[in-house]
This record gives C-alpha cells, sequence and structure tokens, in this order.
C-alpha cells in the first residue's frame, strides 16, 4: 500500500530526529494526544499507528532540546489580527538584522500559510530557551521547550504549511543561531554596567563629541536651546552625540540641563541609544525633525556624528578651530598631519587655509612636505580614514600583521619607503605609493580588501603550479580562491576575482598582479609549499587515501572538475549511533545489505585488482530503490549532495567519477531520460565508467591528460539495464538485482531519508583509518579464498559476476567487522550468505549472456512472429522474408541482417559467431568465407540466404 505524504513526511522528520506527533485535522491545534510534550516521538512504529488512526492528522514538530532544535516564528502579515494591525514579522525581522548588521544564516525554513516564516536553529547546549510572544519584536517570536511548530505537508483553512524552496531538510542542514540573535532570545533587558554595550564597532580613529558640537548647526541649535527642544530633537542629538569617544559623558551634561533630569532615566535612554538605535542622519533631521538651519547645499557629512568619526572631517575639525593661522599654532605634527590629508581630500578647503595663513605660505608647503616624507606615505582611503605606512621591526622588515592583525600568514610588505615607493596593505585595501621630492604622495588602489597570496600548490596529477589567494569579504571573513600562477599574473585574467567576491575592475587589474607578484617574490621562501591532486583516493602507494575528513597532507585542487558543494558533500554530520542503529535495521535485508557493502567495496579495487563493475536495482516504484542507494551513499556523505543525475552530460559525469577515484558512484533518476538518452546511457556512459577513463581529448597545445578512476557503479531504475539485445559487454559488467529491498516495509524507507540526511560520513572515515593500517596481503587473501569457494560452488555463473560478488562480499566482511563491531567468523558468515542470496537469486548464467545465443534466440521468435512471410507462392503487401525448402528455413540475409541491426545487434559479429558453432552454412570463395549461401531464384534474382535447420 502507497504511504500518504503525510504519513512519509512525518517519517521521514522522525529520522531527523525531530519527534512529532499529529494534530488535528484542517488545524494547528489541539494535539491528537493528551501530554503530548512526553508523547512526541521518532519511533516509526508508532508514528505508523498515529497516521493509521488519523490519516489526515497535520504534523507536529516539538520544540525544544527533545528534538534539537528551536524556532524563529516570524508571523505573516495575515496572521491573526495582524492584518487590521498593520504587523508584519518579516517587517520586524528586517529591522531586527539592520539594527545589528546581522544576518540570518542558511538553515532549514518552511513558509507558513500567512506569509510568516519558520526559521530552524539547533538547539545550543547549555541554555533554556522557551516560547516567547513578541518580544523581539511585533510578530516575531520563539518556539523552544515546550512548544510545538506545524510542518509541511500539513493544511489549514488559510492554505497549506510548504518548505521554502532553497532551504528544504532534505537540501540544507539546520545551522547554529548566530550569536547576536541568540543572546537576544535568552538575554535579560540590558543593564546598565561600566562596561556600556553598543551595536556598533568603536574604532581607533573615532573622535570627540566637541567635533560636532562645534561644526554641525544642528548640534549648535541643541547646545543655545536645548529648554525648548522638542522630543524628537533631544532623540536626535543624543543618538549622534553617544556615538563620539566620550559621547556618554557628554550626552548626560547635555542631558542635565533638563529640569526633570533623572541620571538613572537618562542612562537607560542612552544605552537604548547605544545598543538599539542607530544616530539619525542630517536628511532625518531636516525633513523628520524640521530642523532648518542646515547650510544650503549641507555640509557633506551624512550625519552629525561624522565629524567625530570620520577621519577627514576631524581634519577639517581642528583646523576650522584655528581662528587665526599663524606660524605658531600650525607648525605641530596634529595640524600638519590634518593639512596633509585635507590638501588631498578637500582642496577647496584646504586652499581656503592657506588664503588665511598669516605665515610665510612656501614655508608651510616645505614643513608640510617635510611631514609628508618623515610620515612615509601617509595614505587617503576610502571613508576619509587616514593611513600610514609602519615602521618596520628591529631589522627594518614591514610585516603585513602589523596593519591587518588577523592576515592568515605574516608576509614581508614588499617595497621601501626610504626611496619614495611603497605598498600600502589595510583592512580597507591594498594601493601603490611614491612619495615625490615635494612630498606629494601618489595612490593607486589595487584592491578594496586585503589580499596575499597564503600558500602555492603544485598539483601531481595536472604537474600544474597554483597559488592559494586569501582576501577579506564585507563580512570581514578570509576566503580562499586557488587559481593557477598563469591567471594571478595576467591583468585580465585576473577579473575572474571578481566572481569570487573580490572588487576588481580593468583599471586596477594591472595594479593588483603587480602587487601579488612583488609579494610573492619578498616572501619566495616565507610563502608554504603544498602538493595538491585533483580527485580523491589511493595515494603514495597505498599509505594515504585524499577524502574530505581524512588527515593528510595533500590539498584537493578540482579546479572546474567539481561545483564545491559536491566536495562539500563528503563530510561528516549527525550521530554516528543514530546511523548505525538504522543500518542495523537495514542489514536485516540482503539486498540492502549487498548494497550498503558495496559502498564500503569501492575502496578496496586498488587493493585486490578487481576490475570496476556496476550494480543495478531495478523494480517497481516506491520499493526501497533509491534509499538502498541512499544508505550507500551515506557511508561517505550527504547523499542528495553527492548523488549524480543520470541527466546529467557524459562530460558532468566523466568528471565526477575522475573526483570519486576508489569511492563509490550513485547515478540515480534514471526513468527520467528520454528513450535516446537512456539507450546512450546504458551503451555508451556506462561503458565509460566501467573502463574508468574518460574521453582523450585535443588541446591547441596537443593532447590534454585523459582522466581516470577506479569506482563501483550503483543505479537504480523501474526498468533493468541489460535487454536481450545487450552487448556482452554491458552484460558481464553489470549485477542486476530486481525488486526494491523495502517493497513490504514502506515505512521504514520513509524513516531510512530522514535519519540519512542527518547523520552520515562517519562510516567510511571509521573504514578507511582501519583499512589503511590493515594488511593489505591478507585482504587480498580473503577476497581470494571468497572467490574460490563462490566460483567452485556456482561454476554455472559468469566469471566476472563471481568476481564481483566476492569483491562486494569483501566490502561486506570487512566493514561487519571495522564499522559494525561484528567478530571475524560472523562477519564472514554474514557476507558469505548475502553473496549467495544474490548469486542464487539474481545472477544469469553463462549462456545467457553469451551474445550469439541471444540473437539466436530473438531470431527464432522473429521467425515464428513473421510465419507467413517464408512462402513463395502466396501472394501479400508484404514482402517476404524468406522460403522453407527441404527442412530448412532460407532467409533472406539482408531482410535479417535489417532487422538484427533494429534489434542492436551486429549481423556480421553474429554471423561469424553462429558460423564457427556450425549453426549456419558458408560459402568459401578462395581464402575468403561468406556467412550464408546461395538460395533459389526469386524473381529472376539468385539471393544470398542465411540456412537453418527447422527445429
Amino acid at each position: 500500500m502507497e504511504l500518504s505524504k503525510i504519513r512519509q513526511a512525518a517519517l521521514y522528520y522522525a529520522g531527523m530526529g525531530w519527534h512529532v506527533i499529529p494534530l488535528t485535522e484542517n488545524s494547528k491545534f489541539p494535539p491528537k494526544i493528551k501530554e503530548w510534550q512526553h508523547e512526541a516521538t521518532i519511533d516509526p512504529s508508532i508514528i505508523a499507528q498515529w497516521w493509521s488512526k488519523w490519516p489526515n492528522a497535520n504534523i507536529g514538530i516539538a520544540t525544544g532540546e527533545k528534538s534539537g532544535i528551536f524556532v524563529l516564528d516570524v508571523d505573516g502579515p495575515k496572521h491573526g489580527t495582524n492584518e487590521a494591525k498593520g504587523i508584519d514579522g518579516n517587517e520586524s525581522l528586517k529591522e531586527l538584522l539592520d539594527d545589528h548588521g546581522g544576518l540570518i544564516p542558511d538553515t532549514v525554513e518552511a513558509i507558513t500559510p500567512t506569509g510568516g516564516r519558520h526559521i530552524i536553529f539547533k538547539y545550543p547546549a547549555g541554555t533554556n530557551i522557551s516560547n516567547s510572544t513578541g518580544r523581539l519584536g511585533n510578530g516575531l517570536d520563539t518556539r523552544g521547550n515546550g512548544g510545538y511548530i506545524v510542518a509541511a505537508p500539513s493544511v489549514v483553512p488559510e492554505g497549506d504549511y510548504i518548505w521554502e524552496c532553497s532551504s528544504r531538510p532534505d537540501e540544507v542542514t539546520v545551522s547554529e543561531c548566530p550569536a547576536w540573535l541568540l543572546s537576544e532570545i535568552i538575554a535579560e533587558k540590558p543593564i546598565n554596567t561600566a562596561d556600556r554595550p553598543h551595536s556598533f564597532e568603536r574604532r581607533p580613529t573615532d573622535g570627540p563629541a566637541v567635533h560636532m558640537l562645534n561644526n554641525c548647526a544642528f548640534m549648535q541649535h541643541v547646545q543655545l536651546n536645548f529648554k525648548n527642544l522638542s522630543y524628537n530633537e533631544k532623540l536626535a542629538a543624543i543618538t549622534n552625540i553617544v556615538r563620539a569617544v566620550d559621547g556618554v559623558e557628554v550626552a548626560h551634561k547635555i542631558l542635565s540641563q533638563a529640569e526633570n533630569y533623572s541620571y538613572k532615566i537618562s542612562d537607560e535612554k542612552i544605552n537604548e541609544c547605544l545598543t538599539n538605535m542607530n544616530p539619525q542622519n542630517c536628511e532625518y533631521i531636516c525633513t523628520s525633525v524640521g530642523f532648518k538651519g542646515c547650510p544650503s547645499g549641507g555640509c557633506g557629512i551624512a550625519a552629525p556624528c561624522g565629524w567625530s568619526l570620520g577621519v577627514v572631517p576631524q581634519a577639517i575639525a581642528k583646523i576650522k578651530n584655528i581662528i587665526m593661522p599663524t606660524p605658531e599654532n600650525v607648525n605641530n605634527s596634529e595640524i600638519l598631519g590634518a593639512l596633509a590629508l585635507v590638501q588631498q581630500k578637500e582642496p577647496l578647503f584646504f586652499d581656503d587655509f592657506l588664503h588665511r595663513y598669516s605665515g610665510n605660505k612656501a614655508s608651510l608647503k616645505k614643513e608640510l612636505g617635510k611631514y609628508k616624507r618623515e610620515a612615509a606615505g601617509f595614505s587617503v582611503i576610502e571613508g576619509g580614514q587616514g593611513e600610514t605606512i609602519p615602521a618596520g621591526d628591529s631589522n627594518g622588515v614591514r610585516w603585513l600583521s602589523q596593519t591587518v592583525p588577523d592576515v592568515p600568514i605574516n608576509l614581508m610588505l614588499p617595497g621601501n619607503p626610504s626611496q619614495y615607493a611603497a605598498w600600502v596593505f589595510k583592512n580597507d585595501g591594498v594601493a601603490a605609493c611614491k612619495v615625490n621630492d615635494q612630498g606629494n604622495v601618489t595612490y593607486n588602489k589595487a584592491t578594496y580588501a586585503p589580499i596575499i597570496i597564503n600558500e602555492r600548490i603544485s598539483n601531481i596529477d595536472t604537474n600544474q603550479e597554483k597559488a592559494s589567494l586569501s582576501f577579506k569579504t564585507h563580512r570581514g571573513n578570509w576566503r580562499n580562491v586557488i587559481l593557477p600562477k598563469s591567471t594571478i599574473f595576467d591583468s585580465k585574467k585576473i577579473m575572474c576575482l571578481a566572481d569570487s567576491g573580490l572588487v576588481v575592475t580593468s583599471d586596477t587589474a594591472k595594479i593588483l598582479t603587480k602587487w601579488l607578484s612583488e609579494l610573492e617574490a619578498a616572501n619566495s621562501q616565507v610563502i608554504p609549499d603544498r602538493v595538491g591532486v585533483s580527485k580523491f583516493g589511493w595515494r603514495n602507494n597505498d599509505t594515504e587515501f585524499i577524502c574530505p575528513g581524512m588527515s593528510n597532507n595533500y590539498v584537493l585542487d578540482t579546479d572546474d572538475i567539481a561545483p564545491q558543494s559536491v566536495i562539500d558533500g563528503y563530510s561528516i554530520a549527525g550521530d554516528h549511533g543514530a546511523w548505525l542503529q538504522a543500518m542495523g535495521e537495514l542489514r536485516k535485508n540482503p539486498k540492502a545489505r549487498f548494497i550498503l557493502a558495496a559502498s564500503f567495496a569501492a575502496p578496496l579495487l586498488k587493493i585486490t585488482g578487481q576490475r570496476i563493475f556496476g550494480i543495478h536495482n531495478w523494480g517497481d516504484s516506491r520499493d526501497g530503490k533509491s534509499a538502498a542507494q541512499y544508505a550507500a551513499l551515506s557511508v561517505w556523505g550527504k547523499p542528495s549532495t553527492i548523488k549524480i543525475l543520470a541527466s546529467s552530460s557524459e562530460t558532468g559525469i566523466e568528471r565526477m567519477s575522475a573526483l570519486c577515484s576508489d569511492l563509490p558512484l550513485c547515478v540515480s533518476e534514471l526513468e527520467t531520460l528520454d528513450e535516446h538518452r537512456r539507450a546512450e546511457f546504458e551503451n555508451k556512459t556506462i561503458y565509460m565508467i566501467t573502463e574508468g577513463r574518460g574521453k582523450q581529448r585535443g588541446t591547441i597545445k596537443g593532447l590534454q591528460q585523459s582522466s581516470s578512476w577506479r569506482t563501483i557503479m550503483i543505479t537504480n531504475a523501474e526498468s533493468p539495464i541489460v535487454k536481450d539485445n545487450s552487448k556482452g559487454g554491458i552484460i558481464t559488467r553489470i549485477i542486476e538485482i530486481n525488486g526494491g529491498p523495502f517493497v513490504n516495509n514502506q515505512e521504514f524507507a520513509s524513516y531510512l531519508y530522514g535519519v540519512m540526511e542527518q547523520h552520515y560520513g562517519h562510516a567510511g572515515r571509521i573504514f578507511l583509518s582501519h583499512i589503511l593500517t590493515a594488511n593489505h596481503v591478507e585482504i587480498r587473501d580473503i577476497y581470494q579464498k571468497l572467490r574460490m569457494v563462490l566460483k567452485q560452488k556456482y561454476p554455472e555463473k559468469i566469471d566476472s559476476h563471481i568476481d564481483a560478488i566476492s569483491h562486494t562480499a569483501l566490502g561486506d566482511q570487512l566493514s561487519s567487522m571495522y564499522v559494525f563491531g561484528e567478530d571475524k567468523d560472523t562477519a564472514s558468515r554474514g557476507a558469505l550468505q548475502t553473496a549467495e542470496y544474490i548469486i542464487e537469486n539474481h545472477l544469469i548464467n553463462n549462456g545467457d549472456a553469451d551474445e550469439s545465443e541471444r540473437a539466436w534466440q530473438w531470431m527464432l521468435g522473429w521467425i515464428a512472429a513473421n510465419n507467413g512471410r517464408f512462402a513463395l507462392n502466396i501472394k501479400s503487401a508484404m514482402p517476404i522474408l524468406g522460403y522453407i525448402e527441404d527442412d530448412y528455413i532460407c532467409i533472406l540475409k539482408t531482410e535479417l541482417a535489417k532487422a538484427m541491426k533494429e534489434q542492436g545487434f551486429s549481423p556480421d559479429k553474429i554471423f561469424r559467431k553462429w558460423a564457427d558453432l556450425g549453426r549456419i552454412p558458408i560459402t568459401r570463395v578462395g581464402e575468403k568465407r561468406t556467412f550464408a549461401v546461395r538460395g533459389k531464384r526469386i524473381n529472376r534474382v539468385q539471393p544470398w540466404v542465411i540456412k537453418i535447420k527447422e527445429e
């Protein structure tokens, strides 16, 4: 019986470890069972009972520690009375994110019928997250301990619950809650302490409040008219003042002018401005607050606090404080530094200052040039911040960590400031700078983010050297990109970094390549060298195995062989114990156990010398074929990510085969292929996979190195691959298993999907760790003994099939010992029993594999189907195919060859085999044999016929 979608979903969620409960049909509440907090379960048998009793019940997922998740419940605009009140949780969430500068990571997310969202996070250990309503904002609730959510595909009067298309639980993993959001959820109301909280980053260049108080017209208005100000004017002022380094003290000083001033109340408001409010900008102050005193066209500052936070505005403020500029109050490092900054950034202001300067202007310019040279590269970077080239260490060496402390590897900064040329390396970019004799500095930007070469990679598979570049993203984290040396030192090719998130233009690209080349030259002995490989599998005389999660000294350098998401899929997640429990149940079925064993057997191909083969499980839909394939994939990683679709291009399948060398290759969804593509896959792609080598391709430089691999291919479909007209090579390479493993246990199959999407990857690494330390000679001996036993017991079976079965049995025995903890005798006995079951129930005999025999049987059926067309004296609209004479059937060779080609047989090859077996007579003309004889005349022509004896 086919399971309902809602029942399948409940079993799937249980497999993920989410405890489920049945809810009232077409409603969110109440639950169908009392004390549901305690009764919520992951037991598939109980779930099956519930939905057998209530087949239309909606699904509830218990949240909190019980399921290991909690939920940010974002109410939609049509939720309850929200529409009438104008409440939309999505807008509240946006405001919350804006206030904290935060992001929601990729995680599992559902869409509710009212336009809301269920954003699911991992439950953090050691915390107590309860249910809340509106605590984070209007329409923002949390569901933790003692709560539940309604899950897809549940239906309520407002509509259906669905998973967000890119955030389904079978597509993404439940993520950790961001620290800032978690603190908002579990924290009490902020309290006033000496260590004041704030939602923005304090910078070393931030200045005092006096700069905005003295230079902003609105702030001057606030100081002069404080007692008559409106609440909005006061709030606008305080949100800006608190951003200054002394802003809290200044804010209290200004607020104390009020008659009803209270330090405690004012301090709470200041804390609120620091933690929950952005500074109100000039546009808002002029329009919404209503201040009309700003100069026409503005003052060039976005918000009043800019006077105290921006380095250039601070420099202007310092200079404006000098009412009468003279040599005495100008010739000091603070003012000269400010002048150097505004000379380049604000030349009109600088010219106005020179006009007011009462001393010798030429002498001032000379002093300014001297200051610039001493500063050795005082630079103006985006945002008005002044930067300086750092002084060297005791040996005169300047290091990248002096200006970017979190740089991944500390390298020497190239260039020599004493020679009037240097590089500036800062958090906001890399620039080449030159200082002329007059002290004027020229800056040429290379990037707007720090970027370095953190290692060199020599790929032993491609003989190509690459460089690993690290650059800082706008989120503040470092990102690595591996590129060929020919790319990073070419100003046109290096533009590809823009696709990885680095801001690079055609103008900056040339400077960027120069920076990287000089950086490598200056650090040629410092930058580490690594050995790169392009695929997984055995290395270094079978002493190392390349696979994510296995420790080795290699770098996986796949270039464009496979998307990073696939590589990331070969990972470890969840609880190995939960996986073992599910697989223990699965291994009770011999078909599923055999397919799982094949996954473990793939890395053993190199050890035993067994050639590549395939396992094809075919049968009706919903009988557990895909579940068994997923189980095989879960040994190594996340099944939904690392499976290969049959609809992929041949080149794509070739590249994935090369990447996954010495691991299983699981190809799914053969039924999605049309007739032509299915035939191409069966007759061409399978040959390529089982040959273990890709196409030989040419390039403008000559032949491209072809890819190679070792694998065990695991496929499934609703129809077989091997047919009557299949070539012998296909038959000997493919083991076909008819019928899915779980045709009578669909509940368990649905449960498996949930388990394998959450718990995977541990078994493969455990298995490999044992294989790496095992005696490979002993492993080969076990294989040979299995092979000998099975060949002696089943001599009528195809040798290549017995070899493949023996190899899979080897994987079964070793995984039973290393992963499932069985002793050697139990493991050996179980592996042999499974192998014998597959041989006795699913393998064909030697004779069935003979292509000429299959062609002969087909021909006999073809003759019987066309019996009326083997008579010369019968008039018919259909052309004759031959005639019967003296107990022989004489078939026109051209007609038989035509029919055979339509069925996929090779006539010449088959006729030769029949002749060698003495089944058809031949005609000799000298040294040449013709696999036919001359027949009687038909319409005055004596044709060649294939003559066979009537049976």
